[in-house]
């Protein structure tokens, strides 16, 4: 089985920026032939807290 962890950088809030570094990833992966890709916890939203996760949830 092949796996990619994705190590991200990503931003706090900055879902869009945040949503092509994963997808990028998932290019990545799918080059590679990957079974299983791991993203970050939030990877989508960024580390924080507060209510900016509130804000950003649809």
């Amino acid at each position: 089985m092949k796996i990619l962890l994705a190590q991200l950088s990503t931003k706090l809030g900055d879902v869009k920026g945040n949503e092509k570094k994963i997808i990028k990833a998932i290019e990545k992966a799918k080059e590679e032939k990957v079974y299983l890709l791991v993203t970050p916890e939030l990877a989508t939203l960024g580390y924080g807290s507060g209510d900016i996760y509130l804000d950003k949830v649809d």
